[in-house]
């Protein structure tokens, strides 16, 4: 086998201990604005009420200490998606949420430097882009949310070199 092929891409990931359940404005990248409310309170009373009424609590995300199995991704995200990514060096955080199906629904941006975007994009696609399978709560699957951590090494650094 050539060495050049035996080399293998490596991202250190790490599960951080979370916070307890989160329900009320979990989802920060895809929760409503605060322009929403502005629009909605320039509607009469009546109407306000009634939409008031009619709609759906937020959906409840519980964390890894409130769940029977933590949601695992399928497969392993794709680390090629970092590759020639520029990092300040520090680790990066962010909660992912998970639907009960499986699906990404959310990433939620704990901790990067303004250096760090273009990689946290990245990271945010390779994310979305996995599927998993879902936590599981006395026997039901359930949404969920779990904080990880990337330290994303030199080697990922380096922008591929012509020969």
């Amino acid at each position: 086998m050539p060495a050049a092929a035996a080399q293998e891409t490596r991202i250190d990931v790490r599960l951080i201990a979370a916070a307890p359940l989160i329900a009320e404005g979990a989802l920060p990248s895809i929760a409503g604005s605060t322009g929403f409310e502005e629009r909605q309170s320039s509607k009469p009373l009546q109407e306000r009420n009634a939409i008031e009424k009619t709609a759906l609590p937020p959906p409840v995300f519980y964390g890894p200490q409130e769940v029977d199995k933590d949601a695992l991704p399928y497969s392993a995200p794709d680390p090629d998606l970092l590759t020639g990514v520029v990092v300040s060096g520090l680790p990066i955080r962010v909660r992912l949420y998970i639907d009960a199906s499986g699906m990404v629904v959310g990433v939620e941006h704990l901790q990067a430097l303004a250096d760090d975007w273009p990689a946290l994009e990245r990271i945010e696609r390779m994310l979305r882009g996995t599927s998993f399978m879902p936590a599981r709560l006395a026997g039901s699957d359930v949404n969920s949310y779990q904080d990880l951590e990337f330290h994303i090494g030199p080697e990922l650094n380096k922008t591929a070199t012509a020969d």
